[in-house]
């Protein structure tokens, strides 16, 4: 046996250098018998090397050179298929849908930045060369993750793909971007466990700590602080080290959470996994801190990245299994973003990222109240798991700033470290322990299960499970209360012993899952069970969430997508208990985990309301606008109510969190108008703008004029503005300049459909405008009339200007055709049905259900796109040729219905996509399209 497994792996070395001509195939192996390590050795003996659970049952695996599938068909224990070209795709590749941050213009050529995993059998040399091969160059090597990050020509991904040594191509994530102390360590009672008898203050541990640059100098720090990097210092890294390591000297405001904790302090310009690795090597760094995420944005394209599990989720989740390092990460703070159809879905699955890995712990924010803040994310991932973990303190927080400062800042940034600062204080606690250096599985374990609960009673999307509680958290480790065991085959069992004044038994497991597939498609690996048999025989199961509707309150039931499982008995009977952990699935031959336990009460959560946005501006046209109603399932129920009779607002009585839709007419006033909406004890205000008239400009034509108090009132610049607008082809290019003797000049650019292309303030040093700043020109999306808002950067601003507009013919641009049902002309009516069968690839991304069809237009044509009748509430948008968004409408004369009336400004292919206001809706309806193109030989 060791001999032919001996000769095995030379026999793959040779192939890897090149020497041997007979190749290997990497397969997908899906298992028919349950994984051992006798079953691994036999099929390894055979030809067969199981690599990567895939999840499902399925694995990565590698045949011996020689070995082909059809040698194993028909075999009882296993089955071979190939590994899929489009499985090695992200879900955007596919589609072809890559980012603009991920690609550049390079001598005529569109390169794109990549990560590129290899397959774990293959060495960095020969997957350089399959990217080389394809017209690539490597970036960086990143080997204990076998993953490269390359830039190769755009269509020679789908050749990469095809090469047997890649595992997995995604693009490269959109850039990082960063998201008193006295009373976050209050909240989470740490200040009770930093004296006597505790005295717990993080004493001796290592955290790094990576952000936008480096942590600045401080009294506050002594010597505790180390820079790994030469970045410059950053206020926000400085703040947010404050929050975990400040000591209190001088100024007990300040007091971190582990006030004698040391920190190591990286930026996250370069390969912070690789960066993570070397920190835990070098440095013996326990606990990394994060407070930052991968850029999400509906100007990257890459709206559907929310809650995703890629290559960056998996190396973090890699690094807690094979590391042994507990990583913190912000959850986000892009709840009151108003793209990505964040508002239509009440601010659910807004989960960052890399914050989505499973073994990571998530942490958002809330106020001194306890209620969730206005910004701070919610679950679930896409796959539908729990996130975030936990929150804290992160609005208002006072922290340190460089050079001996401190100053308030808000943002689920400022949440996280007090949960680092905290984890410090549990591995100090516990190296005075028989534990040792714990486990990250255990310490996420205690922290979560005696986290005090908000929101809706058990663990929700808002709160996870709720504020952590040091002094608890610290009792559950000196009272013994947890338990780490190995699950495999075979199920294991653990006896509680229960008082007789137990006010409510929690009971939670927690396993460090193995790294899942790239693709996201089932990241858990192992997939374990919990269950409480009581001293009658009664059983217990976990409470679970439903992501389909994530505003419910979790109910016991079998828990198929977390790492994290928790049971709560209230009044629990005294006795025996038992608790059963076993594998429903396992992709390794075995599982280990940590089971935690706690008796203290559980009161049932206050109710919290939290409204986003407070303030809300609406355009002087006929319109509606969404607010989010974060509210606590056992809040009694409220009805809206609206002080305006400009403004209506939906009356009916709701309870918990929901989704209003605010509608006004249109402002004729002349003036602007204000209005409140009341939601139970928190209201709304809605400012609504003048209508603004417009005046012609010509190319190269320099207009003089003035901004005074008799000028409309814009609403994103709160200042005077005088607009004016131009027909412009897409493509074309152009450039602005706005100067003034008097004012701080501001000047935009909108596009047709009012959305912001460009804007500036400040060119070069001076407080003149240009767009785009300094020199060059800008190249316009699509056809149509622009607008251009000469405004003013202060608000309230009034005094001379001059503006002068330059334009210029495009160069030639390809529009792409996309795949889509086709109508044959004008009038057409469809009847059509969104579903689980429908496309998810649309304009509001994968959680809604979209239809597409394609019709011809003239320029000119008046085209009118209607859905007269449907069983939900509906959205459309009319999209050119180039994929550029034409037109879009949500509601028509304040019905649910859509409507789009536009005017052709083309001779061509148009597409309409049919989709709901929603996620996750569907229904059936009927599209009806006048005014385009008759179809052939129809009767004039």
């Amino acid at each position: 046996m060791r001999r032919r497994i001996r000769v095995f792996a030379c026999a793959f070395v040779q192939l890897i250098l090149g020497v041997s001509a007979v190749r290997a195939e990497h397969v997908v192996v899906r298992l028919t018998q349950p994984l051992t390590a006798e079953r691994r050795a036999q099929w390894e003996a055979r030809g067969v090397r199981l690599l990567e659970p895939l999840g499902g049952g399925e694995y990565s695996a590698v045949l011996a050179p020689g070995k082909d599938r059809q040698a194993f068909a028909g075999d009882a224990g296993l089955a071979l298929r190939a590994l899929g070209d489009e499985e090695k795709l992200s879900p955007a590749l596919k589609l072809g849908q890559i980012p603009g941050h991920a690609t550049m213009d390079e001598g005529g050529v569109t390169m794109v930045d990549v990560k590129v995993r290899y397959h774990p059998d293959v060495t960095p040399q020969a997957a350089a060369a399959a990217v080389t091969a394809n017209g690539g160059s490597i970036i960086r090597t990143a080997e204990f993750f076998s993953r490269l990050t390359a830039r190769l020509p755009v269509d020679r991904l789908r050749p990469l793909a095809k090469d047997d040594r890649i595992a997995f191509i995604d693009t490269v994530a959109g850039p990082p971007r960063v998201h008193t102390n006295a009373r976050s360590a209050e909240m989470l009672r740490a200040s009770e466990v930093h004296s006597q008898p505790l005295n717990v203050l993080g004493e001796g541990i290592r955290i790094g700590i990576w952000d936008g640059g480096m942590v600045g100098s401080h009294p506050q720090f002594d010597d505790r602080v180390m820079l790994l990097q030469r970045s410059s210092s950053s206020t926000h890294a400085t703040h947010v080290a404050g929050t975990m390591v400040a000591s209190g000297q001088g100024d007990a405001r300040l007091r971190g959470i582990a006030p004698r904790a040391r920190l190591f302090s990286y930026d996250f310009y370069d390969d912070v996994p690789n960066e993570m690795l070397q920190a835990v090597r070098d440095n013996n760094v326990v606990i990394s801190q994060n407070s930052w995420g991968l850029g999400i944005d509906e100007d990257f394209g890459n709206c559907s990245d929310y809650g995703r599990y890629g290559i960056d989720e998996r190396e973090m989740d890699q690094l807690v299994a094979e590391a042994n390092l507990s990583i913190v990460f912000s959850m986000g703070n892009d709840r009151d973003y108003d793209g990505c159809v964040i508002g239509a879905r009440g601010g659910f699955y807004t989960a960052g990222r890399p914050a989505s890995a499973k073994n990571v712990i998530t942490v958002g924010a809330v106020d001194t109240e306890s209620a969730t803040s206005s910004f701070s994310g919610f679950g679930p991932t896409t796959d539908g798991r729990l996130k975030p973990d936990v929150v804290a303190l992160g609005v208002q927080v006072r922290s340190t700033t460089p050079n001996g400062n401190s100053t308030t800042l808000s943002g689920t940034s400022m949440s996280a470290p007090a949960v680092s600062g905290l984890l410090a204080l549990l591995h100090e606690r516990s190296r005075g322990t028989p534990i040792g250096t714990p486990k990250p599985s255990l310490l996420k374990a205690i922290l979560l299960n005696t986290a005090k609960d908000l929101g809706n009673p058990g663990p929700d999307y808002t709160f996870g499970y709720g504020l952590p509680d040091a002094v608890a958290a610290m009792a559950a480790i000196d009272d013994k209360r947890f338990v780490e065991g190995s699950v495999g085959q075979a199920k294991q069992e653990h006896k509680i012993e229960v008082p007789g004044n137990a006010e409510t038994l929690r009971v939670m497991l927690v396993w460090t899952d193995p790294q899942g597939p790239a693709s996201g498609r089932t990241p858990l690996v192992n997939d374990l069970d919990l269950a409480a048999i009581a001293p009658d025989g009664a059983r217990t199961l976990p409470l679970t969430l439903d992501p389909m509707n994530p505003k419910a309150d979790a109910r016991p039931a079998v828990n198929r997508r977390d790492n994290v499982e928790q049971i709560v008995v209230r009044g629990p009977a005294a006795g025996s208990w038992t608790m059963e952990v076993r594998a429903e699935t396992l992709g390794t031959e075995n599982q280990s985990y940590a089971l935690v336990w706690s008796f203290d009460r559980v009161d049932t959560p206050a109710c919290t309301t939290t409204i986003t946005p407070s303030l809300l501006e609406m355009r002087e046209a006929a319109t509606s606008a969404v607010v989010a109603v974060t509210r606590s399932n056992q809040c009694s129920a409220v009805t809206p109510t609206s002080d305006a009779g400009w403004l209506a607002v939906d009356s009916k009585e709701s309870q918990g969190s929901s989704v209003l839709k605010l509608k006004a007419e249109a402002n004729n006033s002349g003036a602007l108008r204000r209005g409140t909406v009341t939601i139970g004890d928190k209201t709304v205000r809605v400012v609504q703008t003048p209508s603004c008239k417009t005046a012609e400009i010509t190319a190269g034509e320099r207009i003089s004029s003035s901004l005074e108090p008799s000028d409309c009132y814009y609403a994103d610049s709160f200042s005077y503005a005088k607009l004016f607008t131009f027909e412009a082809k897409a493509g074309q290019v152009v450039s602005i300049e706005m100067d003034s003797p008097a004012i701080d000049t501001l000047v935009g650019l909108l596009g047709p459909t009012g959305l912001v292309v460009a804007a500036n303030d400040d060119s070069g040093e001076s407080t003149d405008s240009r767009i785009p700043p300094n020199e060059g020109t800008i190249q316009l999306p699509v056809t149509g009339r622009y607008t251009i808002v000469a405004t003013t950067f202060y608000d309230d601003e009034t005094g001379p200007f001059r503006l002068r507009l330059t334009l210029a013919d495009p160069p030639a641009v390809d529009g792409a055709s996309p795949q889509v049902i086709s109508l044959d002309g004008c009038p057409a009516s469809r009847d059509g049905e969104l579903g689980s069968r429908s496309s998810r690839s649309g304009r509001r991304g994968t959680l809604h259900y979209s239809d597409a069809l394609e019709f011809p237009g003239r320029i000119g044509q008046n085209v009118v796109i209607d859905i007269p009748e449907a069983s939900f509430d509906t959205f459309l948008y009319l999209v050119g040729a180039n994929g550029s968004v034409l037109a879009s409408n949500d509601d028509k004369a304040g019905s649910s219905l859509s409507q789009i009336e536009f005017t052709l400004r083309y001779t061509g292919r148009y597409r309409i996509e049919v989709s709901s206001f929603a996620p996750f809706v569907g229904g059936r309806y009927r599209l009806t399209v006048n005014g385009c193109t008759a179809p052939a030989g129809a009767a004039p």
